[in-house]
């Protein structure tokens, strides 16, 4: 894990809110879906996310899947693939919806 850290942070400040958002300031921010695998690696920086986000009264949604890992959504054969995509759609159908109907043509 520690390669794959440094691997990733390289030689920026691990604090840096565009290294980890969880160290940012969501303030603001429209409303956010956060989909997380009850066995992913990042679950618990996920629900830090979903908890910071709250407490800066943004809107936000947290739904963690059981027995699922990092990017299962990739593995279409499984059905939480399909109810996490779908969910994903759903949620940006509710919330895009009103943002296009206010743009007035020209």
């Amino acid at each position: 894990m520690k390669f794959y850290n440094q691997s990733y942070v390289g030689n920026y400040d691990s604090h840096d809110p565009l290294i980890s958002p969880v160290f940012g300031n969501l303030r603001d921010l429209p409303p956010l879906l956060v989909h997380v695998g009850e066995d992913e690696i990042l679950r618990d920086d996920a629900a830090r996310i979903a908890s910071l986000a709250k407490s800066m009264d943004v809107d936000v949604r947290l739904e963690i899947y059981p027995r699922m890992w990092h990017v299962w959504q990739f593995n279409l054969t499984l059905p939480q693939a399909i109810q996490s995509l779908d969910g994903i759609a759903q949620f940006l159908k509710a919330h895009l919806a009103p943002a296009t109907q206010q743009i007035t043509p020209i």
